[in-house]
Formats: C-alpha cells, sequence, structure tokens
C-alpha cells in the first residue's frame, strides 16, 4: 500500500486504529482537499480528547482496544460493564476481569 499522507501521519502520531476509523469517518462529509485534510488531521492531533469528548467513553474505548476488539463498544454489556468499571479500575484492570468474566 503506497504511504499516504494520512498514514504517515497517523505513523508519527501512534494513533490506534479505533481512533483512525473515527478520524476518517468524521472526515468523509467534509470532503475537502488536501491541504484540509492536513489541518483536519492537525487539529485532532492538538485537541485533548482525540475522539471521544466523555471520560467514560474514553475510558470504554481504551479497555476495547487493550482487547483488540473495538467491536465491543456496541455489546450493551460490555457498555454497562465499563460504566461500573469506570471510577473503580483502570482500563488494564477492566480489560483483565472483562475478559475473566466473558469466559465464565
Amino acid at each position: 500500500m503506497p504511504e499516504t499522507l494520512f498514514h504517515q501521519f497517523v505513523d508519527s502520531e501512534g494513533w490506534s486504529e479505533a481512533t483512525q476509523i473515527d478520524l476518517l469517518l468524521r472526515y468523509i462529509g467534509a470532503q475537502d482537499d488536501l491541504a484540509t485534510f492536513a489541518d483536519f488531521l492537525a487539529e485532532c492531533r492538538d485537541s485533548e480528547s482525540r475522539g471521544a469528548t466523555d471520560p467514560a467513553d474514553r475510558f470504554m474505548w481504551e479497555v476495547a482496544e487493550l482487547l483488540r476488539n473495538p467491536g465491543l463498544t456496541l455489546n450493551t454489556a460490555f457498555q454497562s460493564f465499563c460504566a461500573n468499571a469506570f471510577d473503580l479500575l483502570t482500563p488494564n484492570q477492566a480489560a483483565e476481569r472483562w475478559c475473566c468474566w466473558s469466559v465464565a
């Protein structure tokens, strides 16, 4: 695959696949030129939230990324689990407990 501006930017920032997808979906509606896309990526990099604005949502996405399964964010049981774990566990602890809980 040829190295695109997006790939270069993502590699330099170390963004996860979930974040990359979110950025691309947010950008699709704009359909602007390359310079505008570069500006958009710079703006996203500089923003604090980098996607999810709610801390609980960021926590849920972090746990899903640790589990290498962003599709879990659509699972209501996982959403509920993360909402309950948000103030009590680190994302690593939550990912470990989700594995144990989901296997049982």
